[in-house]
């Protein structure tokens, strides 16, 4: 469960907490499918992250289980 104290408002008006966003982001990570490698991914890199960079992972990853992932976007999470 998360704690009360550490609620924000994101982008969207959205009442979330970090831990939250990194917990969808990690199941829509585990939810896409990506043929050509496998990937791993380390939830504490992302934790330092801001929330709305966060909304905005979640949003694109949402985006991207929709109609298949884009590996080019994906690794330059990497480079940022």
């Amino acid at each position: 469960m998360y704690h009360l104290d550490n609620f924000q408002v994101n982008q969207h008006g959205e009442l979330t907490t970090k831990e939250a966003l990194v917990d969808e982001i990690l199941e829509l990570i585990n939810h896409i499918k990506i043929q050509q490698f496998d990937t791993a991914f380390d939830p504490n890199i992302i934790r330092d992250l801001d929330i709305n960079t966060l909304t905005s992972i979640r949003d694109e990853l949402s985006k991207k289980a929709t109609k298949g992932i884009d590996t080019d976007w994906l690794f330059s999470l990497t480079n940022s």
